[in-house]
């Protein structure tokens, strides 16, 4: 119930890929969830989703143009961490950070840099962005 990895990938246009990972323990397994995706085109959409236990991890590397990213991250016992590189044109980024621990999502386009601070507060953090 927790330290899984996830490394996946996208070559080409107008593709989808999700990425779910979860545990089902109650109050236990510390264990860190991690995400690495690199989407390589245009007009693709990815959907990740980290909940349970433990801590959230997430790195995106997008090089294109016209991209979609949805994430979500929630758990009682850990603190959600993201990372989104943007290199290209027109993409648009969702994001959700709930429950407990310390969150913070940073977004980087090549054309500046994008930092999205979020403290320490148990309630619903999300933000939307569009480069």
């Amino acid at each position: 119930a927790g330290d899984h990895n996830s490394y996946s990938g996208i070559m080409g246009e107008n593709n989808n890929m999700e990425v779910y990972q979860t545990d089902h323990a109650t109050n236990c397994c510390n264990s860190a969830h991690f995400v690495s995706n690199v989407i390589v085109g245009d007009n693709n959409h990815t959907k990740t989703l980290q909940r349970g236990n433990g801590g959230h991890y997430l790195d995106t590397y997008t090089f294109g143009n016209d991209n979609s990213i949805d994430v979500l991250q929630r758990g009682s016992q850990g603190s959600h961490y993201g990372d989104i590189d943007l290199y290209g044109d027109g993409h648009t980024v969702n994001t959700q950070q709930k429950d407990q621990g310390a969150h913070s999502i940073t977004h980087f386009t090549a054309s500046g840099g994008i930092s999205i601070p979020f403290t320490d507060n148990p309630s619903k953090k999300s933000v939307g962005f569009s480069s």
